[in-house]
């Protein structure tokens, strides 16, 4: 039966609209109680999910200094203090709020996860997650010519390398410079390119040192001189996929856009995991990545192909390394990470197909947890989302059958 036990969180790694009927395994509910379930939950969760957002702060580019977060919520929740908060996996206590708002006192990290839980009116849960950088460092980059010429109006990009969605761009100016603000210190991808030149610089840190781009003209580039690593390959599963192999997805690929964002969340939040937790997330990681190595041999150059196959061994991989034994406060941390996804996605669909597997146990270790008078009100909070969930699944597939 091992290979029959799956879980909701089959999309901890990423979701991507897939065909329903191509990810049903035979033992899993039939394709129409999927379906049906989706489509009560798409009509009525749908909306809630979409209406949380951030007020002065972005979650695709950099963000000056350590502001108090706001998060707007344009509806009243069913209990006005039913609602948590976490940073990081860590909940935060320092938080206020109103019918519309929730603030956070506290100042964040340079890079914080935060996540949400609340509950809508009608008594669904509210799950919003957002990747956020944080600095205050300024650096300048001078774009010049071969010739050692400033090249002005050149169009340059900044992007974080873990996470290539977010970034800057501006254009050089008469000097052929171009200032960047708010840049964490982190790995960064630079380009800079007009109709006839172009250049990359990978890997680099930003500083307080001025950065020099030399363009070239675009016809007259080689291997030696542009980095075949230029479209953001950075993790080991991009490095797999798109590097090694070279096959030309983009940043909206499975690797970059799913594999690499997941990855790069569950990585800087390993440390709140429970030691069984932690060796889940590096099992889980190892096995996603074996997955790919050999069918990326027979699927080069076909995105589709690689996207159903990484998809398809989700589930293995995540059963395998142990998600059904995890504790409460584990499965905390993952929601927190997965977020609204864990809503809006296709991959929604494959999980409810499965999650039963690890339903009866998983609820009565959440259960017995919230009747705990020594637990923290956010982590109740969280909890009592979770079990919502779940039963509220667990309630139309029983009402279906």
């Amino acid at each position: 039966m091992e290979q029959h036990k799956y879980t909701i969180m089959i999309l901890i790694f990423g979701l991507v609209s897939i065909g329903f009927a191509e990810l049903l395994p035979e033992s899993m509910y039939p394709l129409h109680i999927i379906l049906t379930i989706f489509s009560y939950i798409k009509a009525n969760h749908a909306a809630s999910q979409g209406v949380v957002r951030l007020i002065n702060v972005h979650e695709f580019a950099f963000n000056g200094g350590k502001p108090a977060v706001q998060l707007a919520i344009p509806f009243s929740t069913r209990n006005k203090d039913n609602y948590a908060v976490f940073v990081n996996g860590q909940s935060m206590m320092n938080t206020s709020h109103t019918t519309n708002f929730v603030v956070l006192t506290e100042e964040s990290d340079a890079i914080s996860i935060l996540t949400l839980f609340t509950l809508h009116t009608n008594g669904l849960p509210i799950v919003s997650s957002f990747h956020l950088y944080f600095r205050d460092m300024t650096t300048s980059i001078r774009v010049s010519y071969s010739n050692g010429s400033a090249a002005t109006n050149v169009t340059v990009n900044l992007n974080l390398m873990e996470n290539p969605h977010v970034g800057q761009m501006h254009s050089t100016n008469h000097h052929g410079i171009v200032v960047f603000q708010n840049i964490p210190s982190l790995s960064t991808l630079m380009s800079a390119r007009t109709k006839q030149h172009y250049a990359t610089l990978v890997g680099i840190i930003p500083s307080a040192s001025q950065i020099n781009i030399i363009l070239m003209l675009a016809h007259s580039m080689t291997m030696q001189n542009w980095s075949k690593y230029t479209h953001y390959h950075v993790i080991s599963v991009t490095r797999i996929a798109e590097a090694i192999h070279r096959i030309p997805c983009g940043i909206d690929s499975y690797a970059l856009s799913y594999g690499m964002r997941y990855c790069t969340k569950f990585s800087h939040s390993l440390k709140t995991f429970t030691p069984q937790g932690q060796r889940w997330i590096w099992k889980t990681m190892n096995c996603l990545q074996k997955s790919l190595v050999s069918p990326l041999e027979n699927c080069a150059n076909n995105c589709s192909a690689l996207r159903k196959i990484a998809f398809a061994s989700h589930s293995t991989c995540y059963v395998k390394s142990g998600v059904c034994e995890l504790s409460a406060f584990d499965w905390v941390r993952i929601v927190s990470i997965v977020g609204k996804d864990l809503f809006t996605s296709n991959g929604f669909i494959q999980a409810l197909s499965t999650f039963s597997q690890c339903t009866p146990d998983l609820l009565e270790r959440i259960s017995l947890l919230i009747l705990e008078d020594s637990l923290p009100l956010p982590v109740k909070a969280a909890l009592i989302d979770i079990e919502t969930w779940v039963r509220l699944l667990q309630k139309h597939i029983l009402r279906l059958y």
